[in-house]
């Protein structure tokens, strides 16, 4: 069971299936345990590379890129 708990990250199974619940419209006990489903079956197929956060935020280079992303929009 160790190396499923370090495949599969709860913030992603929150995320896949909070996003299978807004593609679906409505809320059901069925369609949370079929995002669910998804979600686990997504996250060990798929699996993400861990990202190291080591390094610093820049509040310059963070505006430039929501004027960027706000000119594109």
């Amino acid at each position: 069971m160790s190396t499923l708990r370090g495949r599969v990250r709860p913030t992603a199974l929150v995320v896949l299936t909070g996003t299978w619940l807004l593609l679906w419209g409505h809320l059901s006990l069925f369609l949370v345990l079929t995002g669910l489903a998804v979600a686990v079956l997504t996250t060990l197929v798929f699996p993400l590379p861990s990202v190291d956060l080591h390094g610093r935020f820049r509040p310059l280079g963070a505006l430039r890129l929501l004027r960027i992303q706000a000119v594109d929009l």
